[in-house]
């Protein structure tokens, strides 16, 4: 409907084989019955980019997953699904560059993910799946004051979700959480070098926790703290 800007339809179909160590474990010897998994995927969406700085993309989607593959808290195997997983939600992802070409380019963005994550059918019908959130957002800029140099800084929020293991619903969520990061890179001809601070604020949090197999317990798994990564690249 313009020339920058489009609204689109998409289905496609994936599939996932199980990896080796899911197909054979220590503990549970060879499991010669575990089935690839099947995914059909329904996207309508808009990507929008009529006033110029600013791109703004906007879907809906529906995913559906036959055979999804978990392990059983029980006997430590890998099993499927007995019933269709669903996530259905929406997406927006938006940025904006006002000042491309004057060396105070700041770009903020802001993306959200709002979803529904449940079992179609089966013994866990109607309840969530572990560990997928309902809501995730994030938002932040980045800076190019010279060619080459770019300085982020981004804000992440996970919403709760039930634990691994809890198929059932019946503990305690796993709490929300939020970070800021910050990354400086520089690229110059073929050589990139970068930093990043992490968990800038050293907030405390667990990205994931697991119920223990009589479904009593939720143990709760700490992520870093503050911490710093960095590296170099060489592309020719």
């Amino acid at each position: 409907y313009h020339e920058r800007s489009l609204v689109y339809f998409d289905v496609s179909r994936s599939f996932r084989m199980p990896a080796t160590d899911e197909f054979y474990s220590t503990w549970t010897g060879l499991n010669s019955g575990l089935k690839q998994q099947q995914e059909m995927d329904y996207e309508i969406g808009i990507r929008d980019n009529w006033f110029k700085p600013l791109q703004v993309g906007l879907n809906a989607f529906l995913a559906d997953i036959k055979d999804e593959i978990y392990v059983n808290p029980v006997t430590l195997a890998n099993n499927n699904y007995d019933s269709l997983t669903r996530r259905y939600g929406i997406e927006l992802e938006s940025n904006l560059d006002l000042f491309e070409k004057r060396w105070f380019n700041i770009a903020p963005f802001f993306n959200l993910t709002v979803q529904k994550p449940y079992f179609k059918g089966g013994n866990y019908a109607n309840k969530n799946i572990p560990l997928v959130p309902e809501f995730k957002w994030a938002g932040g800029f980045v800076a190019r004051p010279v060619k080459g140099l770019s300085i982020s800084a981004e804000l992440n929020h996970i919403g709760s979700r039930f634990a691994i293991n809890d198929q059932p619903n019946n503990l305690a969520k796993v709490k929300s959480y939020t970070t800021v990061d910050m990354k400086v890179r520089y690229n110059w001809r073929w050589a990139t070098a970068w930093i990043s601070l992490n968990n800038f604020f050293d907030q405390n949090y667990s990205t994931y926790g697991i119920a223990n197999f009589a479904g009593t317990a939720v143990a709760y798994y700490p992520a870093e703290g503050r911490n710093l990564t960095t590296g170099f690249s060489l592309e020719y």
